[in-house]
């Protein structure tokens, strides 16, 4: 994760992984190691209406760490691209959740 631990945390119920973040990613990304996606994957911020843009996360066994094509490689997480928001339409103040569907890892 890029997050200490205390400012990043998983839930889920059924088919879908909630991370919650205490902490705005710095550069307005994401990077998450637990989440497999697949190219089914969906990810959305609570209190927008549209999809997050990702991208597949690789480790550092292929030849590098962010490709922008999904590859048939597995990936290792997640990079999420936070939006860029202001604080009138942030939809909180202390914590952010992105909610994802369609990932190998949570059925």
């Amino acid at each position: 994760e890029t997050s200490t631990t205390s400012d990043m945390y998983y839930t889920r119920r059924g088919s879908m992984l909630y991370a919650l973040v205490t902490r705005w990613p710095t550069n307005n990304t994401l990077s998450l190691q637990y989440p497999q996606p697949t190219p089914e994957t969906e990810v959305r911020m609570l209190g927008l209406t549209t999809p997050v843009k990702w991208t597949p996360l690789y480790s550092s066994s292929t030849s590098t760490t962010r490709r922008s094509s999904r590859k048939s490689v597995a990936a290792s997480g997640i990079v999420i691209d936070v939006p860029l928001l202001t604080p009138d339409i942030l939809p909180c103040q202390h914590a952010w959740v992105f909610a994802m569907r369609g990932l190998a890892n949570v059925l």
